[in-house]
């Protein structure tokens, strides 16, 4: 068997959601693993998902996600409950996580090196989504002994009192995909394109800044170029896992040998998607004639 082209490592989640205009959606299936991995796969067919899932996960929804075309040998079922969370959407654009879990089940529902599946072992690139840090740390570690392409995504909630450990781990992947407010805890400024330089001497051939409604920045080290990738206009309905979706569509792209800006639109387009509906279990019914049908609107409008 032929190992996938990317294998994205994250978490399941269950979030129940509230915005300022009152509307509530209790139970929503999330976690960044499945948005990443939806991301990607709109662009590519060979992506693995890795990550544990707690004991009282619904298995209608991993039975969902299997049919949609995702394999389910890196999902474990850990002797805890699923992490959950309130998510509260305020009218100007901003968010505030309240986790609802006991938070010293985040590392046992992270993914370790041995929930890896052999096959996957094989696989040229990773993406490391946000999740425990030591975890990541374990993680990272782990793939670059065997001198694999590696991006990260940090976990906003860590950083602050963590910068300099955090600093040390960016030095050891190939991409980093901080949001802008990540950036700003980890630099302590929101100067976009001179933290990317910051950030990708360290190490990283790539970093993106992830912009929210403004797109993203991306930073290519080797041509010491920057872009502004802009968003895909759409209505905003929940835009939980929009950052996990277009990270997923950005390193599909770059597994399809695309230049970083190239591979951004990418990812802007799977995030739009996202951004579209509550939850992943309405995404699953897209197709890649969807995101190559948006994506050339994408491109014709930017």
């Amino acid at each position: 068997m032929i190992p996938p082209r990317l294998v994205c490592l994250g978490q399941f989640t269950i979030d129940d959601i509230v915005r300022w205009d009152g509307t509530v959606r209790m139970g929503c299936v999330g976690g960044d693993v499945v948005y990443s991995w939806f991301g990607a796969h709109l662009w590519i067919d060979d992506v693995g998902l890795v990550a544990p899932v707690g004991n009282d996960f619904p298995t209608s929804e991993l039975e969902t996600l299997a049919r949609a075309g995702a394999s389910l040998e890196g999902v474990a079922v850990r002797d805890v409950p699923t992490m959950r969370s309130w998510a509260l959407y305020e009218q100007d654009g901003r968010r505030t996580w309240v986790m609802r879990s006991d938070p010293s089940h985040f590392y046992e529902l992270s993914p370790r090196r041995a929930d890896i599946p052999r096959l996957y072992w094989g696989a040229p690139s990773f993406h490391i989504a946000a999740m425990d840090m030591m975890a990541q740390f374990e993680l990272a570690a782990a793939l670059r002994r065997d001198g694999v392409f590696i991006a990260l995504d940090p976990q906003e909630d860590y950083i602050a009192g963590n910068e300099k450990q955090l600093l040390t781990l960016v030095e050891q992947v190939n991409v980093f995909l901080p949001s802008a407010v990540e950036v700003r805890r980890l630099v302590g400024h929101s100067n976009h394109e001179t933290a990317a330089r910051e950030l990708a001497a360290l190490g990283p051939s790539v970093v993106v800044i992830k912009l929210g409604p403004e797109g993203a920045l991306v930073y290519d080290r080797g041509t010491g170029l920057s872009h502004h990738v802009p968003a895909y206009p759409v209505r905003v309905v929940d835009d939980t896992g929009a950052g996990d979706a277009f990270c997923g569509g950005f390193m599909a792209g770059l597994a399809c040998g695309l230049p970083a800006p190239e591979a951004a639109a990418k990812g802007v387009v799977s995030a739009s998607f996202v951004i579209e509906a509550f939850g992943w279990l309405p995404l699953l019914p897209l197709t890649r004639v969807d995101a190559e049908y948006r994506l050339q609107q994408y491109l014709g409008c930017s």
